[in-house]
């Protein structure tokens, strides 16, 4: 409630919004069989209008969170092998050269021996760890309604005329001085979702904040991927753009592997490879020998087909039917026997 009425009630009724990314990085346990939902949470919270969603974006962030969390000098990954894990949103999407782009720029920004990107297949999107963090952030808001600041008039007559998400970044476009208005105007209920999301714990580890990139930074880190493609255009990402690339498709033919749920990237021990020889790897040579690409998953090779499952199921039910019949059929002949008598 503000002054004589209420002015915040359903959340889902207009465009503005607060989209939180949640990042967990798991405590790897010393056994398979241990539990893999121990680990460090954290989630960052993003105006859905001015700081839309983008693999490079997350590709920043995530950065941002490893140099600052898990890095002794600020720059470089402790550990150089990453594993990340998503669902298949098209931010995550790992079969689209954009996304393979940011996870590259990741790579070299970390300065990374190997990435490892899984994406979860349709459905079982459960088996991330990731994803049993959003039920603890739910808790955080019950029996919250969240309401932004109001714009300058003139502009928040402009506002209420957009319906759409897409019409309300077209008029930022055309009117760019209604974006850091905008922020400002979405700073209140960024700042209560962060400090609810703060308060919450997993397996007595609490929630850490992360700050949403800027687009500075963005530009920043898309820079890292240029070293490998100096033609690369931030606003030209796009799958046909990427494809006419001839330095980035090398580089993926010669360091990735990829398939529909997995791409990974590793350095060479090519002396002639341009990347290689100015990013050496950080490993020793033992373990570097050891380190391949995690092979696809192989079909289960049984001897009995499906079908011959189904003929066996299908013959046994038959011989039950033509057995219970017999039955049946003998005490029928044995009751009219005993009428006729």
């Amino acid at each position: 409630l503000q002054g004589p009425g209420p002015v915040a009630l359903d959340h889902d009724f207009h465009v503005h919004g607060v989209v939180p990314s949640v990042s967990f990085f798991v405590d790897i346990p010393q056994s398979s069989a241990d539990s893999f939902y121990r680990g460090k949470p954290f989630v960052c919270c993003k105006d859905k209008v001015t700081q839309p969603s983008s693999p490079l974006r997350h590709s920043t962030e995530l950065c941002s969170i490893v140099r600052k969390n898990f890095s002794r000098d600020g720059h470089t990954a402790d550990n150089p092998v990453l594993i990340i894990v998503s669902d298949g949103g098209p931010d995550h999407r790992i079969t689209y050269l954009s996304v393979k782009v940011a996870m590259l720029a990741l790579f070299r920004a970390l300065d990374l021996d190997m990435v490892i990107c899984v994406r979860t297949c349709p459905y079982q999107s459960w088996t991330n760890v990731a994803e049993r963090v959003m039920s603890t952030l739910n808790l955080a808001l019950m029996n919250v309604s969240l309401c932004r600041s109001a714009l300058p008039s003139e502009y928040e007559t402009l506002m209420k005329s957009k319906k759409t998400l897409t019409e309300v970044r077209e008029l930022i476009m055309r009117k760019p001085e209604i974006k850091p208005l905008l922020l400002d105007a979405m700073q209140g209920v960024v700042c209560t979702m962060t400090n609810r999301f703060s308060h919450m714990e997993i397996k007595d580890e609490a929630f850490r904040i992360a700050i949403p990139a800027s687009d500075d930074e963005i530009s920043e880190h898309f820079e890292h991927v240029r070293f490998i493609e100096p033609d690369l255009r931030l606003d030209k990402l796009n799958q046909e753009s990427l494809a006419k690339s001839t330095n980035l498709q090398k580089f993926i033919e010669k360091h990735c592997f990829c398939s529909k749920y997995l791409f990974q990237v590793k350095k060479c021990l090519d002396p002639s490879c341009f990347y290689c020889t100015q990013h050496s790897v950080r490993m020793s040579e033992s373990d570097f020998a050891l380190l391949s690409f995690v092979p696809l998953p192989l079909k289960l090779q049984i001897k009995t087909s499906i079908l011959d499952l189904m003929t066996c199921l299908a013959k046994t039910q038959m011989k039950r039917t033509a057995h219970h019949a017999k039955k049946l059929l003998e005490k029928l002949l044995i009751k009219k026997q005993r009428t006729s008598s």
